[in-house]
């Protein structure tokens, strides 16, 4: 095992120094040594034998305006997906309710769009405070948000936004065109400015 591997203590705090050195040794190591460190590392902070069940929903599905060139939802490629509309308020509250009686805690309501409209606002708000009223962690993926809108998610119950970096800054032209890294930081300094939990990751 390497010995960045080996620091529990120095892998289970957050950091944003990471080098590509130490990315390279972790992505290079041997899988049992992956899983091994993993399981220390969430055995740090969490129940050795528990993980949170989360369900997500798309309340809206396909037509997005991105050209990611990853996802299905573009309306730039031809996929089969056929666009929807915003789901229901009610349609949302009977699929939460399923799944927290399924066992999930957290529930994920994602919508293809390249961004909140002040339109739907209201709707979407709804549907947070709606699950938050269940007792399920609320968790959101909607794109990029504009001054103020992470505010009135929070006050609606919400508790974490999902938005993901995609790939490195050098490479993002490479994979989406109609979007730029910093319109991705900028939403997530948005996210964490109104306190919410970030969920974000790189593709």
């Amino acid at each position: 095992m390497t010995s960045l591997l080996s620091d529990i203590d120095l892998l289970a705090q957050p950091r944003t120094d990471w080098t590509r050195e130490q990315a390279g040794d972790i992505y290079r190591a041997p899988f049992n040594d992956l899983m091994f460190a993993a399981q220390s590392v969430h055995r740090k902070g969490h129940s050795a034998n528990h993980v949170q069940t989360s369900q997500l929903l798309s309340i809206k599905t396909g037509g997005c305006a991105e050209d990611c060139g990853y996802c299905n939802q573009s309306a730039h490629f031809d996929t089969g997906l056929e666009a929807s509309k915003l789901m229901p308020l009610d349609d949302v509250m009977s699929a939460a309710r399923k799944a927290k009686d399924g066992g999930a805690t957290r529930f994920c309501m994602g919508a293809a769009w390249r961004e909140l409209k002040p339109r739907d606002e209201e709707k979407i708000c709804d549907m947070i405070t709606g699950v938050k009223s269940l007792g399920m962690e609320t968790c959101v993926t909607l794109g990029m948000l504009s001054d103020g809108q992470a505010e009135r998610l929070r006050s609606a119950g919400l508790d974490y936004y999902n938005h993901n970096l995609d790939t490195a800054p050098e490479d993002y032209g490479r994979v989406i065109s109609t979007r730029t890294y910093q319109d991705r930081l900028d939403t997530l300094a948005r996210v964490r400015g109104a306190g919410i939990h970030v969920c974000t990751g790189g593709i």
